[in-house]
């Protein structure tokens, strides 16, 4: 039940249902009914309707930390343990809505023929400690809360585009950002070379898009395809998947990527082909000079040997989003 600020309009909604769960018979537990309030908690997530927020308390936050520090050199368990963890970590992708994404290989674990005796052993592969490891990497900064887009702020849209022999480019209301290849990205396959504008926009802007959904529109299938399941086969693609929605679960937005043809995406295009005159041509007031991007995020980007794994690269990564 919801009601005006400062109104009585909760109280009466919830009185009046009290009267009738009374009238017909229906049990009602005293300590689930709150309120009213502007703070509630429902199904264990606290939800602040002055701040706009989801807040995982902080008892669970604590034993997240504490169970996914348990499980950092583990290589077999029973799967009602692996069930515990994945339902653990469930519970708060109801806040952390990215992490859903590093759930799935977890979840591949628990099928195969034996998989349904509660104690059948599950050998922990190299993709479960990699997503492990985004999980310990977010984790470790994170405060347990996470903003709800809000009708007010409406969504904003930027665009990407990458050429195949000049670079890369993408343009957000009147900021724009693009980097020419050089000798480590220019024989990177286009698809690649289409979703690291994509990155670098989330981490240079994500800052200003807390609490709000971002559109991304790329002219190219194969990425939004990816962006949208959240998830490819593919080793570099899954790589720059997990840049990515760790940029969006620390800035916390809330991203999609929308195709659109390639014809409308010109101002993006013009920016991955270094074409500024045209560039400026349709975006007349944009900002004379393009954003900086710091050279350790594009060597981040760059780097396919950045191993999750490993504690001091998850550092280095987490410190270079935290400066940009």
């Amino acid at each position: 039940m919801v009601g005006a600020p400062h109104s009585s309009q909760c109280a009466d909604s919830l009185q009046t249902m009290n009267l009738a769960c009374k009238e017909l018979g229906v049990p009602l537990a005293a300590g689930k009914c709150e309120g009213p309030t502007s703070c509630l908690t429902f199904l264990g997530i606290e939800l602040d309707t002055v701040a706009w927020s989801l807040r995982l308390p902080a008892d669970k936050l604590t034993r997240i930390k504490a169970t996914l520090l348990d499980w950092n050199d583990r290589k077999a368990c029973r799967r009602i343990e692996l069930e515990s963890l994945i339902g653990l970590l469930q519970h708060a992708c109801k806040v952390v809505k990215p992490g859903r994404s590093f759930l799935r290989r977890m979840i591949n674990l628990l099928s195969g023929p034996f998989a349904s005796r509660a104690h059948h052993l599950v050998r922990l592969n190299r993709d479960f400690r990699a997503d492990l490891s985004w999980w310990n990497t977010f984790i470790s900064d994170w405060n347990g809360i996470a903003l709800m887009p809000s009708p007010a702020d409406g969504h904003l849209h930027f665009s990407s585009d990458a050429a195949g022999s000049w670079g890369c480019g993408a343009s957000w209301n009147l900021r724009w950002l693009q980097i020419p290849w050089d000798a480590r990205s220019l024989p990177l396959s286009i698809s690649i070379k289409e979703m690291l504008p994509i990155i670098m926009a989330a981490a240079v802007w994500g800052g200003q898009w807390r609490g709000r959904q971002a559109t991304c529109y790329c002219d190219n299938q194969a990425v939004v395809a990816v962006v949208s399941s959240r998830a490819c086969r593919k080793d570099h693609f899954m790589h720059l998947l997990r840049y990515l929605f760790y940029i969006e679960a620390y800035h916390d937005f809330s991203l999609r990527c929308v195709h659109v043809p390639g014809a409308t995406n010109r101002a993006a295009d013009a920016l991955s082909r270094n074409a500024l005159p045209s560039f400026f041509m349709q975006v007349p007031e944009a900002d004379p000079d393009p954003q900086p991007i710091p050279s350790r995020l594009i060597s981040a980007l760059l780097c396919k040997d950045g191993d999750w794994l490993s504690p001091t690269w998850r550092e280095q990564f987490g410190s270079i989003i935290r400066k940009v």
